[in-house]
């Protein structure tokens, strides 16, 4: 398609300025990576979207760990991203560490953090869900300050006790 193309050419442009000087051109690297895998996934090319992904988490797994304010975004980004894509046993390792890193940003910052805490611990639990491991979506509703649901209607009773029992704050939709 026309967008890969104009992604791809973007990308190999700024792949080469990359290499030539690293540093000055991380970020547009970073971003040209991250916007080409989405593209990818966009038209069906989930491996591929993947591959770029993974090559994406390991540069940013080490810039995390360099300068974690300026990295953090982006890294949690690209686990979450991973997680979707990759779609099996792997994820929960991918949304497990974006839940282990923002568990410390949140506690830091609630403000700034708590919006993509919550949806990452949602993420988690839907995916968990969809696979019948329930007793560790409890244990994810436990961690949730709010939980915004829509439940089937033949569970409903049971799924808002529960909301209660945890004493969870919470919107049905």
């Amino acid at each position: 398609s026309k967008s890969i193309e104009l992604h791809n050419k973007y990308f190999s442009y700024v792949n080469k300025l990359y290499y030539e000087n690293p540093k000055k051109w991380i970020d547009y690297y970073i971003f040209g990576l991250n916007n080409l895998s989405f593209a990818l996934r966009n038209v069906g090319e989930v491996e591929e979207a993947i591959s770029i992904l993974e090559e994406n988490l390991d540069l940013l797994k080490n810039l995390y760990k360099e300068e974690p304010q300026k990295w953090s975004e982006n890294y949690l980004s690209c686990l979450n991203n991973l997680a979707f894509c990759k779609n099996d046993e792997s994820s929960i390792s991918y949304y497990n560490e974006a839940i282990f890193v923002l568990r410390n940003l949140y506690n830091e910052n609630k403000d700034r953090w708590a919006i993509k805490y919550e949806n990452t611990l949602f993420n988690l639990s839907s995916f968990l869900e969809d696979r019948g491991e329930i007793i560790e979506c409890i244990e994810i509703l436990k961690e949730s300050d709010i939980v915004i649901t829509n439940p089937p209607f033949s569970l409903f009773r049971e799924y808002v006790a529960q909301l209660f029992e945890y004493n969870k704050k919470f919107v049905i939709v």
